[in-house]
C-alpha cells in the first residue's frame, strides 16, 4: 500500500527537521503531471542527504499517483557547489528516481547555474530532465512527446 501524500510530506518533514532545515514541500497532482513545490533554505553540507530523501519521496509520489511527468518548482536560498550538484544527481541515479520519469525543473534565473549542472549530470546518465524559468514552458515540454 502506498503512503498518502500527507504521510509522504510528513515523513519527509521528519527527515528534514533532523537536519534543522525548515523546508516547504508540497505535492499537487494534476491530470497530466505531478507538481512539486520546494522551498529549501538548507544549510551547506546537508543538501546531498536532504535531496536523497527528496528523490525517494518524489518517486513514492509518482508511484502513488501513477504519474511519470513531474514539474518541480525549486527555490534555493543560497549558492551550492558543483560537487553538491554532482552528488545530488548521483543520489537520484542510485536512488528511486526512474529513467521513465520526465522531470521539468522550474526555478528563478539566479538558481539556474547550479540547477543546470544538476540537469546536465542527470541527462548524461540517461534521465529526461530540462530546466525552465516559467511554468508555462515547463508544462509545454512535459506534455510534448
Amino acid at each position: 500500500m502506498q503512503p498518502s501524500p500527507e504521510l509522504a510530506v510528513f515523513q519527509l518533514h521528519e527527515s528534514i527537521t533532523s537536519f534543522n532545515m525548515p523546508t516547504t514541500l508540497v505535492f499537487k497532482e494534476t491530470r497530466d503531471y505531478l507538481e512539486i513545490t520546494l522551498k529549501n533554505p538548507r544549510k551547506k553540507g546537508t543538501e546531498v542527504d536532504t535531496f536523497a530523501d527528496m528523490w525517494r519521496e518524489f518517486a513514492l509520489q509518482c508511484r502513488a499517483t501513477d504519474q511519470v511527468r513531474v514539474m518541480a518548482r525549486i527555490q534555493l536560498r543560497q549558492k551550492q557547489s558543483v560537487e553538491s550538484a554532482y552528488q545530488i544527481a548521483r543520489a537520484a541515479i542510485k536512488g528511486s528516481w526512474q529513467r521513465e520519469y520526465k522531470l521539468a525543473l522550474v526555478a528563478r534565473l539566479e538558481d539556474h547555474f547550479y540547477l543546470t549542472l544538476l540537469r546536465d549530470f542527470m541527462v548524461h546518465e540517461g534521465f529526461e530532465v530540462d530546466l525552465f524559468t516559467s511554468r508555462r514552458a515547463a508544462r509545454r515540454w512535459l506534455l510534448s512527446e
